[in-house]
């Protein structure tokens, strides 16, 4: 969910998963069946323009775990991981003409940058984590995994240009380069 309180906005991503596999035949960590509260409560403060936007935010990982058939520590856990995110940009268009056929330019510089101060996780079982396939969009991420049991370790910038050309009688997206 989301709200609105002045300026800033709140919001919690929230998560319940009970796990089970037959465990049978596992050992150590694989063996773990068990529930996962996984919560992430978020403050930003977005500021937007016509020409520009900035997006600072605060907020923190967290995950509860209650777990069976666990024989690395106590079965009931939780993890907590400090994050911050600064996500800016600014538009530049112009107007043109190629082939006699009116376009817009865009030219649009991106600064991101992503700190999550998250400890070793070793001791978490894997359920449902994986890493994500590399992409263009995936440089604006903080975590590198998708899933709830792993949190990545980030202290990342991220500087990007994009450029696109509009056809201003359709309005359609010609071309884009990032």
């Amino acid at each position: 969910g989301q709200a609105e309180a002045g300026s800033f906005e709140a919001s919690l991503e929230s998560q319940y998963t009970a796990f089970y596999r037959d465990n049978q035949g596992l050992t150590g960590l694989e063996r773990a069946n068990g529930q996962r509260l996984r919560m992430v409560p978020e403050l930003a403060l977005p500021l937007r323009r016509v020409w520009g936007y900035a997006e600072p935010s605060v907020g923190v990982d967290y995950t509860r775990y209650h777990l069976e058939d666990y024989t690395a520590g106590d079965s009931g856990f939780d993890r907590t991981v400090p994050v911050a995110e600064w996500d800016s940009g600014l538009y530049f268009d112009r107007q043109s003409s190629l082939f006699d056929i009116p376009y817009n330019q865009t030219l649009e510089p991106r600064l991101y940058y992503a700190w999550a101060d998250a400890d070793d996780q070793s001791d978490i079982p894997d359920f449902d984590t994986g890493v994500t396939s590399f992409s263009f969009d995936q440089l604006f991420t903080r975590n590198r995994f998708s899933g709830g049991d792993r949190v990545a370790d980030a202290n990342q910038l991220t500087v990007a240009l994009t450029s696109r050309f509009n056809d201003l009688l359709t309005g359609a997206e010609r071309a884009r380069f990032s």
